[in-house]
């Protein structure tokens, strides 16, 4: 073997090692951001929402979208 085929293997396995930790990371994003935020209603005072259907929201582009993840219900200063 080559030291050019050496390093081009070198290349392409931190490359894939890369790739491989980017979307192991992003793929526990969402999970975290939903944790967070049930963290903030608690401390807020409010309660949180996973999943919200929605009786019908229209997109700007015409879509009907009738789902909304993460909210929160609650009051602030009897509103």
């Amino acid at each position: 073997m080559t030291a050019g085929m050496t390093a081009s293997l070198v290349f392409l396995a931190l490359l894939g090692g890369f790739i491989v930790l980017g979307w192991i990371v992003s793929a526990g994003a969402p999970k975290r951001r939903t944790r967070a935020l049930e963290a903030l209603a608690a401390e807020m005072g409010f309660s949180f929402v996973a999943h919200l259907q929605l009786p019908g929201a229209r997109l700007d582009w015409g879509e009907v979208n009738r789902k909304a993840a993460n909210s929160m219900e609650g009051t602030v200063s009897g509103m």
